[in-house]
């Protein structure tokens, strides 16, 4: 429901394309059904990540509640607003974009559409600071690989 009624808003405000993309099965009955009441675009099929890559890196602004969609295309450089109840969200993705991360627990918080629909006013910016954290991103991340290689090693493994 909160999603549509994102879209929705989206559209309404922006005129801007949306676009659901499914990451499991499970969410293709719901893009059907989104998809009957909405002018959004829908996929039929769950792509693979080489396949999102593409698609997501011509976005102009992702939403979503998965961190793999979201890395993906902020290697692009497209800016974001995650929402998740997950800590990590806000660990690893609030340092590529700060203030784009909403828990889910308070996704029903009056204010919390605002906040998205502000970022996605202020995409230009958030795209400079995606941009920007990318790589100290992935240079914490690989240096993060090379000590559990290291520790895994010292383990026997």
């Amino acid at each position: 429901d909160y999603m549509e009624r994102l879209a929705a808003r989206i559209i309404n405000e922006t005129g801007s394309e949306v676009v659901f993309l499914p990451t499991d099965e499970n969410d293709l009955e719901f893009q059907e059904q989104l998809a009957a009441r909405l002018p959004v675009k829908i996929t039929k099929s769950v792509h693979p990540p080489e396949k999102l890559v593409e698609i997501i890196s011509d976005a102009d602004f992702i939403v979503s509640g998965r961190m793999h969609g979201i890395i993906l295309g902020a290697h692009s450089g497209t800016p974001f607003f995650g929402i998740s109840d997950d800590f990590k969200f806000e660990a690893v993705l609030d340092s590529l974009c700060p203030g784009s991360i909403l828990d889910i627990g308070k996704i029903e918080d009056e204010h919390s559409m605002d906040r998205i629909m502000a970022a996605i006013g202020q995409k230009e910016k958030l795209r400079e600071k995606v941009e920007e954290n990318f790589p100290k991103l992935r240079e914490k991340t690989m240096e993060n690989q090379e000590i559990l290689r290291q520790k895994f090693t010292a383990w026997g493994y």
